[in-house]
């Protein structure tokens, strides 16, 4: 099962009072044990992206999921993995 992914994934903001898109059509996927690298120029949304893996920003598009379930219902859940139990769902 894949740990952590972004399908379709866009991020809007407002920059004085317009639309900004920072970044748009996002699709990662994360596999348990998997390390990734995010590099790019400077402005191109590599922040934003980290930050929607996290939970920290919300995409406007699309959906990030944590191990099948997309990320809003488990943002009252502990969040964690374990070399010992990787099928292991977010925990209420």
């Amino acid at each position: 099962m894949t740990l952590i992914e972004i399908e379709e994934g866009e991020v809007t903001y407002r920059r004085r009072g317009k639309p900004f898109v920072a970044v748009t059509d996002v699709n990662l996927a994360i596999q348990p044990g998997e390390r990734i690298g995010i590099v790019g120029r400077s402005g191109s949304g590599k922040t934003t992206i980290a930050r929607m893996l996290l939970g920290l920003v919300r995409p406007s598009k699309g959906v990030v999921k944590f191990r099948g379930r997309p990320i809003d219902e488990c943002r009252d859940c502990l969040l964690y993995t374990s070399d010992a139990a990787d099928d292991t769902p977010c925990v209420d």
